[in-house]
């Protein structure tokens, strides 16, 4: 497993990891101001001859940055100066011990175990940050050079014990180093494959909600216009009457069939007249209302359900007669479609192709749902023997 991905998805790994780092950031910097405030009670017997400032540091200086870091994580440019804010926390941390030992005598019990507080320190740096193998281990081990230069520079007159002491806190200093180093490129690795492994089933869960979508869409439309199929129209009008019924509204069916579509799929192929419907099918939509359906039946017959119209029946009919009549003139104007013809390349085709429109209105559940498609049919048929490019409304008294 490399260390890194590439740029994008670096950064799309680290963002995933935002919350993680928030988290962690505030359960290191209390756990570690709750352990520097307590162990200040065992400074009275660790370092009596530094007390006052050995408190200092810890009251005055560690324990605000790290309740600092705390409020920082739940800001929002905490993630994006997250290395900067942690080395803060760490090195502070760490730093912090560093000054308590240069400032024990040769005779306090700080000398011999406050070392075991930098381990803590590296323990937590490898186990609550997200800075990868590289920056935590170049953390740790300034820490032990740090403490090394105070005990045999800073420091003088040390004997051959003192001496065997402190390396032998630095074996165990070091040793705790190259265990988190070895955690921590154990943990990047997995969270890596982690990461990937999450994001190949985010991409699977997402492809079948694309393609159950598709099927769902296939299900309900037609897939040359996307319009509504017949089983959609008929689910929208049982809606429509419903409403109808609920809100004491009229609606009404139109239902239209191209006159001039046989000739143009036959002179020119059922490309050019998939061209033309896929036309019709924008006119349509424009002609109504957006919450009124525009659907396909099939082949070049189309139906169009208006729902909450007036709630008398003639002025219903006007109103279905004007919205007819906008589609009939809509549908009348010339279409000009592409035609691609080999080596010859791309040509204009202008043709006229009018409609035939027949009219439905309903009420409620009067009727069912086959008559009034039923009768908005017959309607349109009674508009083809009048010549056709006509609006025909279905009389009840037929």
């Amino acid at each position: 497993m490399r260390s890194s991905f590439p740029s994008t998805l670096e950064s799309a790994y680290q963002n995933d990891l935002a919350d993680q780092k928030r988290q962690s950031a505030r359960e290191g910097a209390l756990l570690a101001a709750l352990l520097y405030t307590g162990f200040a009670l065992l400074d009275i017997w660790a370092i009596p001859s530094a007390l006052g400032p050995v408190l200092a540091v810890r009251f005055l200086v560690v324990v605000p940055m790290l309740l600092w870091i705390v409020w920082a994580s739940h800001r929002p440019f905490f993630v994006h100066h997250y290395i900067s804010l942690m080395t803060l926390m760490y090195v502070g941390m760490g730093l912090g011990i560093e000054a308590m030992v240069l400032l024990a005598n040769p005779g306090d019990l700080a000398r011999i175990v406050y070392y075991a507080g930098l381990i803590l320190v590296v323990s937590a740096l490898y186990t609550w940050t997200f800075l990868g193998p590289k920056a935590t281990g170049a953390m740790g081990l300034s820490l032990v050079a740090i403490y090394l230069l105070i005990e045999f520079v800073a420091r003088e007159g040390k004997t051959t014990q003192d001496h065997i002491v402190v390396l032998s806190n630095c074996f165990f200093f070091v040793s705790a180093n190259i265990i988190g180093l070895l955690a921590v490129r154990i943990r990047e690795r997995n969270l890596r494959a982690l990461f990937l492994a999450k994001r190949a089933l985010q991409a699977e869960i997402s492809e079948r909600k694309r393609m159950e979508e598709q099927v769902r869409k296939m299900a309900f439309h037609d897939l040359l216009t996307n319009l509504p199929n017949r089983r959609l129209i008929d689910d929208r009008l049982q809606h429509a009457m419903a409403a109808s019924h609920r809100t004491g509204r009229f609606g009404a069916v139109i239902f239209l069939d191209l006159d001039n579509f046989k000739p143009l799929n036959d002179t020119h192929g059922h490309d050019v007249g998939d061209l033309l419907l896929i036309e019709v099918a924008r006119r349509l939509k424009a002609c109504v209302r957006e919450f009124d359906t525009v659907g396909r039946f099939g082949g070049d017959e189309f139906a169009v359900i208006l729902s909450d119209l007036d709630t008398t029946a003639d002025a219903c009919a006007a109103q279905a007669r004007e919205i007819a009549e906008k589609i009939r003139a809509s549908l009348s104007v010339p279409y000009r479609l592409s035609l691609r013809r080999g080596s010859q390349g791309e040509r204009q085709l202008e043709h006229l192709c009018t409609t035939s429109i027949g009219v439905a209105l309903f009420a409620g559940h009067e009727v069912s749902q086959e008559e009034i498609l039923k009768r908005s049919d017959a309607a349109m048929y009674e508009a083809k023997q009048a010549g056709r490019n006509q609006v025909r409304f279905y009389a009840t008294g037929h």
